[in-house]
């Protein structure tokens, strides 16, 4: 199991730094714990970095736990007709 806390902010300033180290440490788990609850500043590239880790887990059958999902997050995927 991979617990990992996103940080405060989940935009395209950091996205593809983050996805790396995530990505980095997926190689042997089953199962990913992604925290959100610090999340208070995402855009666009932060929904995309959350969707991407659903599709790789799913392709990878690991078990892909949301955690702390904020209002603001829920409030983009709303938008964006998208769940996660």
């Amino acid at each position: 199991m991979l617990d990992f806390a996103l940080p405060q902010e989940l935009t395209n300033a950091n996205v593809n730094q983050l996805l790396d180290q995530i990505l980095a440490k997926l190689k042997t788990v089953e199962s990913l714990n992604l925290d959100c609850g610090q999340v208070v500043n995402i855009d666009s590239a932060g929904i995309a970095l959350l969707l991407e880790l659903k599709s790789i887990t799913s392709k990878q059958n690991i078990k892909l736990d949301l955690q702390n999902v904020s209002a603001s997050i829920y409030a983009l995927c709303e938008l964006y007709a998208i769940k996660i």
